[in-house]
Parts: C-alpha cells; sequence; structure tokens
C-alpha cells in the first residue's frame, strides 16, 4: 500500500462498525518494510454512510515522518 506522500510499505487493515451500525469503517496503518516503523495510515467508509460521507469516501489520512518517545510536556499552541 502507498501512503498519501508516496511511500510504500506494509498495510495492516482491520474493519470497525459504529456502535448504532450506521456505517462500516476499514482502519489501515502502513509499516515500512525492513523496520517496520509507522509511516502512515487511513481511514475509509467502507459500508453505510458517516455524517452523509458514503463508501469509499476516506475520513483520514495521516503520513507520519518522525516518531519516537519524548520526556517533554505537550506544546500547546
Amino acid at each position: 500500500m502507498t501512503t498519501s506522500d508516496g511511500r510504500s510499505g506494509i498495510a495492516i487493515a482491520v474493519d470497525g462498525e459504529m456502535r448504532d451500525g450506521s456505517a462500516a469503517f476499514e482502519y489501515t496503518i502502513v509499516l515500512e518494510p525492513k523496520t517496520y516503523r509507522l509511516v502512515g495510515g487511513r481511514q475509509i467508509v467502507e459500508e453505510g454512510s458517516f455524517r452523509g460521507l458514503g463508501p469509499g469516501t476516506p475520513l483520514e489520512e495521516t503520513d507520519v515522518h518522525t516518531a519516537g518517545w519524548t520526556s517533554e510536556e505537550p506544546h500547546h499552541d
């Protein structure tokens, strides 16, 4: 699978459903093949309707360029 910024990797997907059954989603994360580091993810409507959005509509796409641990407090702008 390819992330929205063009990097390819190993995709792991799982299906989810709204509690009221109104829509089903596919949640996917993309891992770098050699290091298994997270490089992206997305959530897509699979079935039904979510806030007027139908099947095939991406709800969220994320590209991860850096990730790591820190002991700093969150910065809120």
